[in-house]
């Protein structure tokens, strides 16, 4: 999504709105939580840079990646793939231990 389709999501109002909204409601919670998960000041950044690192990584190799799924086993199952992900991601939150 760029910025000025965001903005005008957030201006239109109704699903659109409420899709913008969690998805940076979603970028905050993840930074502000971070301290949490530290061990320590020190380790902030190192964490941040994972976190950055993983975002990206998930913006590369995520699109060629549900690509080649949906050319297999076609459009009909390509939320499978994305929901696998989101509770791979969701678990490995659930299993960092607090600081």
């Amino acid at each position: 999504m760029v910025a000025s389709d965001i903005f005008t999501e957030l201006r239109r109002g109704g699903r659109g709105r409420r899709e913008v909204i969690r998805m940076l409601g979603s970028l905050g919670v993840a930074a502000v939580s971070l301290p949490l998960v530290a061990r320590g000041a020190r380790a902030v950044g190192r964490i941040n840079g994972l976190l950055a690192q993983a975002g990206s990584l998930g913006s590369l190799a995520g699109p060629p990646t549900l690509a080649l799924w949906v050319e297999w086993a076609g459009w009909s199952t390509a939320p499978l793939p994305l929901l696998a992900v989101a509770a791979l991601g969701a678990a490995a939150a659930l299993a960092v231990p607090r600081a």
